[in-house]
């Protein structure tokens, strides 16, 4: 705690030079240096009483209660009355002091501000001003504070540190807010980005995509086939086919045996790809002679309940085998 020595012509805790009139010009904030400055400077003027004639009106605490030995001369208000005054506040807070304590604090201190018609007052006050005369007041007296200049305790006194330090700690606390604000819209965020991503590959997974296919090849009859080359001996050779003509030029062009056995493999199948067993075409019925004989394609019938033609296995017994091979050879 720092200890200040008072003297009426240089006062460093009313933080400017006072004349010999002592208590009331070092109590007043008239002129351009308005004095006093700290709450030090006035807590001594609320409570530091005249020599001559010390007010009997005394608002401070007991502990507070200094001699009275301030005049309007040359005596100093003493080092030992400013500590008396200092030690009476009590010590400072454990905890920290908060933006709402600050606040609360500024907003007390002001309440007992009180004004006549002119001026302000901080203290007891009877009249003329505040040099702790019985006969005027203890006090501090804000010149004007009433009329032209009432914005005097924020801007000129100790107040506007503390009202500086309460504004910034409120920008503090509402960029705080702020910032919490944000980091709690982009975890909300975040949540929902997750979530869509688990319902795209959970969709993603739920799809099934189809295996593609061989293309099927179109399904052509023998006897077309080679009938197609009845005017050319040479072409229905080549085709693997059967010439049964007397020229070159007339035939019939039929179907040849081995091109029989190679077809009906193929078309054994049924929808099936080139190849494919034949347990998967007509075979697949077995011995069922209707499903065998209701095996159709729109009005086609795939399959038929026969026995086998030249070329085909087991060609006395009866069996379901493929429709194509009804073939009729002229």
């Amino acid at each position: 705690r720092r200890q200040h020595s008072w003297k009426p012509n240089r006062c460093e805790v009313c933080g400017t030079a006072v004349s010999n009139a002592a208590g009331a010009e070092a109590c007043a904030t008239a002129g351009a240096n308005p004095k006093p400055i700290t709450a030090m400077a006035m807590l001594t003027c609320a409570c530091g009483r005249d020599s001559s004639n010390p007010s009997t009106y005394f608002e401070c605490t007991k502990e507070a209660k200094t001699s009275a030995t301030w005049t309007t001369s040359s005596t100093a208000h003493t080092k030992t009355d400013m500590e008396q005054l200092a030690k009476s506040c009590g010590p400072p807070p454990a905890t920290k002091i908060t933006l709402e304590e600050i606040r609360s604090a500024i907003e007390r201190f002001r309440s007992l501000v009180h004004t006549d018609a002119t001026h302000g007052y901080f203290g007891h006050y009877e009249q003329k001003n505040c040099d702790g005369n019985s006969g005027n007041g203890m006090c501090v007296k804000f010149t004007n504070l009433a009329t032209n200049d009432k914005a005097q305790i924020e801007t000129k006194t100790w107040l506007k540190t503390f009202i500086s330090i309460a504004d910034h700690l409120e920008k503090l606390k509402f960029a705080a807010n702020k910032a919490h604000s944000v980091n709690m819209q982009v975890e909300a965020q975040k949540a929902e980005m997750i979530a869509a991503l688990k319902r795209s590959k959970a969709i993603a997974g739920a799809i099934q995509v189809p295996t593609p296919q061989a293309a099927q090849q179109p399904k052509i009859d023998v006897n077309t086939q080679c009938k197609t080359h009845n005017k050319s001996k040479t072409a229905c050779l080549k085709a693997q086919c059967k010439w049964g003509g007397q020229k070159d030029d007339n035939g019939p062009c039929t179907p040849s045996d081995a091109q029989i056995a190679k077809h009906a493999t193929q078309a054994g199948a049924g929808d099936g790809p080139a190849g494919t067993p034949a347990s998967t075409g007509c075979a697949k019925h077995g011995t069922d002679r209707t499903a065998c004989e209701n095996d159709k394609t729109s009005d086609k019938k795939n399959c038929a309940w026969r026995k086998g033609k030249e070329g085909e296995d087991e060609p006395e017994k009866e069996k379901c085998r493929s429709s194509s091979f009804l073939v009729n050879k002229q």
